[in-house]
């Protein structure tokens, strides 16, 4: 994904299944939203909106703007994010392997909402298939999904959160 002017452009794999397609769309456009779009909004928020200038690189930020920033906490500069990965295509640091967790979890709720999946109260040996065949999620995130969902052993979150139990 490339992200410009409060604009984004995803890339993906053609020679990828459409399944895996879907969940690398959903996966990038949570990262726009959660890294890219949700913190220029929070700048705008609470140093107007000329700091936008900042974020895309036309100019550096002025010595209040850069106060403000701190006080308010909130990071002003442009944002470039090049995620290394080792060789075997894992995420290298622990800040990048939360942010690409959090980017997964909004893709499931961006493609099989919760409150959707779990309002058919779907059995756990069921609930991979449903989400492959009836979400449309690849069978690796599938899995990953469903164990969050439901997780063996303990009341599900997603449950407890809906007045639900097991």
């Amino acid at each position: 994904m490339v992200a410009r002017f409060g604009r984004g452009i995803v890339f993906l794999d053609a020679a990828d299944p459409p399944d895996e397609q879907r969940f690398s769309l959903a996966h990038e456009a949570a990262h726009y939203l959660r890294d890219y779009w949700k913190p220029r909004q929070e700048a705008v928020k609470g140093l107007g909106p000329g700091v936008l200038e900042v974020f895309d690189g036309r100019r550096v930020p002025s010595p209040a703007e850069q106060v403000h920033s701190l006080l308010a906490r909130i990071p002003v500069e442009a944002h470039l994010h090049l995620m290394e990965r080792s060789p075997e295509g894992f995420a290298s640091d622990c800040r990048v392997r939360y942010a690409e967790a959090q980017a997964d979890r909004l893709a499931f709720e961006l493609l099989a909402p919760a409150e959707h999946v779990l309002a058919g109260s779907p059995e756990r040996d069921h609930l991979v298939e449903v989400l492959c065949r009836v979400y449309g999620l690849p069978r690796a995130p599938a899995q990953q999904y469903a164990s969050t969902l439901l997780p063996e052993g303990e009341q599900s979150p997603w449950l407890l959160r809906l007045g639900l139990r097991r």
